[in-house]
């Protein structure tokens, strides 16, 4: 009996350290970063440390902090949303302007914040549609041969209260389909 129960006590710390380990991992970032106490949650999956290449369309984008469960208040957070990726020249009203110098993309994603975290919508959004959006009644004109797919990058990055920790989420917008032509000469069997 004493044996059986050895056994099953080596067996409950084993899975106590097994536990310890994983939570570790998961808010280290797979152990490459310091310990996190915040975090940013997509469609299930938990962000610790910095993203790149998602690929967002109307995204729900949740924010945690990881003993949230047992804090007295309400923890607080801070947005913004940048350009990024390469940088090119264009013109608003005749003035040259720098890609990664304009400031304040946000209010171009109709960012819908509550205590919990933020939507941002960002369905066929091109980089034209966010600087009209940036400099309304203005006149942009962007370079000739500018490839808008490639160029249409962004950054959200999510602040802690504390303003110590915070998560980059570089993205893309997604693109929607409306529709597909198939030609019947075309499709073989």
């Amino acid at each position: 009996m004493k044996k059986v129960l050895a056994f099953w006590g080596v067996v409950l710390i084993l899975a106590l350290i097994a536990g310890v380990v994983y939570f570790v991992y998961v808010f280290t970032g797979e152990f490459s970063t310091d310990f996190k106490t915040f975090y940013v949650e997509i469609s299930g999956t938990k962000y610790v440390k910095d993203a790149y290449d998602l690929t967002f369309g109307k995204t729900r984008v949740d924010v945690h902090y990881t003993f949230e469960k047992v804090q007295t208040k309400k923890l607080t957070f801070t947005y913004v949303i940048e350009p990024t990726g390469n940088d090119f020249n264009f013109t608003v009203d005749g003035e040259k302007v720098s890609w990664l110098n304009v400031d304040g993309l946000t209010e171009a994603f109709g960012v819908e914040k509550d205590a919990d975290g933020l939507t941002l919508d960002c369905v066929n959004k091109k980089v034209s549609d966010v600087l009209k959006a940036i400099y309304p009644n203005s006149e942009i004109v962007l370079p000739d041969g500018i490839d808008e797919e490639r160029t249409s990058r962004y950054k959200l990055t999510v602040t802690a209260e504390d303003k110590r920790t915070s998560v980059s989420l570089t993205f893309k917008c997604s693109a929607i389909v409306e529709s597909i032509t198939l030609d019947p000469s075309e499709i073989t069997f």
